[in-house]
């Protein structure tokens, strides 16, 4: 057993027991760590920083928490090898053969998923390891602007059944509620009216939408003309208020309406008698599409790449999988470690009972069930 200490803050050392012996010891090759333990440098220095105030000492803190868990992951290498990672089986590498009997093949693929779900981390592992061409939205933007309009809920049906008919791979991300909505609280996107608001009011407060258009690519939907009008942040966020209409009660009807539609569009039938989609038509062709949940992502999306490889039977970009580190926006350093990594309190705990009632009430349990969620026990 030999240990080995790095420093990775000013003032702090990460100190990380490994049973096989280290030349050289970095960052990177800090992956099976059995144990961890934290120590200032200096006595006198932590001392001082203290004195400072408490603050700076919570950031470290939650900086080696989150580096802790992102290299001490039980991962014996950060690239396996495809056949080795998903099963050597006979569609598997007759698969992998085709693959690499065309280097140059690629697909369009679309990405589908709400604000906090996990999009841009599954872009990223997406683009890690498969060939795929142009953006991650040839039938619409990934967050699917939307209202509970008769007119709208059908045209995102139409747009849903064309992909399906195109057999355009399709990933479908999803999220916990009870986390999501903490989230969707904290940093409520397109919405920067409500940032101020108490849980207990953000949950009740009517969701509107935006005067947005989707510009080309995958860049934000944004609204011009209050870009162009204010600089400011609170003058811009009043004037897209302003300018908003009202399209679903509350956040929690805005999940389940979004939700309701791509699981009855897209979600793969479990045998040949299943019903026929919203277009009214009997589905003749297998969606290609894997629903996948955030949580999934929290191990590099090791399981994932291959339930995508499997599913989706997309091409991979080289021989060996090539795991993805938990950031919530790719590249985004720190901080991004900071927003993914898991919450120790119990979801229902930092709702409150006053919000957490109202929730359970507004998500519609079947739904969310057959997405592998259930209520929250603490």
């Amino acid at each position: 057993m030999t240990t080995a200490t790095v420093q990775i803050f000013k003032g702090y050392r990460l100190r990380c027991s490994n049973p096989t012996p280290w030349p050289s010891v970095k960052l990177d090759q800090m992956r099976a760590c059995t144990s961890v333990a934290y120590a200032p440098v200096d006595e006198s220095e932590a001392r001082q920083r203290r004195c400072r105030g408490r603050a700076g000492a919570c950031v470290a803190a939650l900086l080696l928490a989150a580096l802790a868990r992102r290299w001490c992951a039980p991962l014996t290498s950060p690239h396996v090898a495809w056949a080795e990672a998903c099963g050597a089986s006979d569609v598997m590498l007759a698969h992998l053969a085709r693959c690499a009997a065309a280097p140059a093949s690629a697909e369009r693929l679309q990405l589908w998923g709400e604000r906090h779900s996990g999009t841009n981390a599954a872009e990223r592992l997406i683009r890690t390891n498969f060939r795929v061409k142009g953006t991650l939205a040839p039938h619409g933007f990934k967050h699917m602007w939307m209202t509970n309009r008769t007119e709208h809920v059908r045209a995102w049906q139409a747009q849903l059944a064309r992909s399906v008919a195109r057999r355009t791979p399709t990933v479908v991300m999803t999220r916990e509620p009870y986390r999501w909505i903490l989230s969707m609280h904290a940093r409520p996107h397109h919405q920067p009216w409500l940032r101020r608001l108490p849980l207990s009011e953000f949950v009740r407060h009517e969701w509107l939408l935006p005067p947005i258009r989707e510009l080309p690519g995958e860049l934000e939907p944004t609204d011009e003309e209050c870009r162009r009008k204010h600089a400011g942040e609170v003058a811009r966020a009043a004037c897209e208020r302003a300018r908003a209409t009202p399209a679903f009660g509350n956040v929690l009807e805005m999940r389940t309406a979004k939700l309701q539609l791509l699981v009855k569009e897209l979600m793969p039938p479990a045998s040949a008698g299943a019903p026929a989609s919203s277009a009214g038509v009997q589905r003749e062709v297998v969606p290609r599409v894997a629903f996948v949940r955030q949580e999934e992502l929290v191990d590099g999306g090791l399981r994932v790449a291959c339930r995508l490889l499997r599913e989706l039977r997309l091409c991979p970009l080289g021989e060996s999988v090539r795991l993805v580190p938990g950031t919530v926006n790719p590249g985004g350093g720190y901080w991004s470690l900071l927003r993914w990594a898991p919450s120790r309190r119990c979801a229902v705990e930092e709702m409150g009972p006053e919000v957490e009632p109202f929730v359970r009430g507004q998500l519609d349990w079947e739904l969310e069930g057959s997405l592998g969620y259930a209520p929250v026990r603490c």
